[in-house]
């Protein structure tokens, strides 16, 4: 269960943790079709972003590391664990022209399809900020997102209820 990976230029206590993470994900019956290497590069890919977020002092930097890349494992496992028993969560669109004749004509899928498509038009005419916090919501916890955008938790909480305020006549969809 040894990583070939090479990380070049990357801070090794990253590396590290990303190792350490991936030998865990591993031995999760969800990740058992996955190699070492394919696990890391994911776990690599989900934390980069937000790895260089950090601004900190030099002290705090490991447990800011370590807190980012087990919550990201947390969310690979979740994921993975939607896609093992066939959840719909995380499918955005489906081209309905590609299913043919699989669609089961009660299931109303055009109208799951037009609910989603008015709810993306009107998130887009939200402000920046509202857009982009909405489409976090979809992965990170309100936790996060006020870490990320440096904001109370009580802000994301009152932009939320705003954007389900702007969302309400979209409700006929829920």
């Amino acid at each position: 269960m040894k990583s070939n990976n090479r990380y070049l230029g990357i801070n090794p206590k990253i590396i590290k943790q990303i190792r350490k993470r991936a030998r865990r994900l591993k031995s999760f019956r969800c990740f058992a079709d996955y190699s070492i290497e394919d696990i890391e590069q994911e776990l690599l890919c989900e934390t980069w972003s937000d790895l260089n977020q950090y601004s900190g002092d030099e002290s705090g930097q490991d447990a800011f590391i370590h807190s980012i890349i087990k919550n990201r494992a947390i969310n690979l496992v979740r994921k993975q664990s939607c896609a093992k028993r066939d959840s719909k969560a995380g499918i955005l669109f489906i081209d309905i022209t590609e299913l043919g004749n699989v669609i089961d004509k009660s299931s109303h899928f055009e109208n799951k399809v037009a609910a989603n498509i008015d709810i993306s038009t009107t998130i887009s005419k939200l402000p920046k900020l509202w857009q982009n916090i909405c489409y976090d919501l979809q992965s990170y916890s309100i936790c996060e997102i006020a870490k990320m955008y440096k904001i109370s938790r009580t802000t994301v909480y009152h932009i939320r209820r705003q954007v389900r305020a702007k969302l309400s006549h979209l409700k006929i969809y829920l």
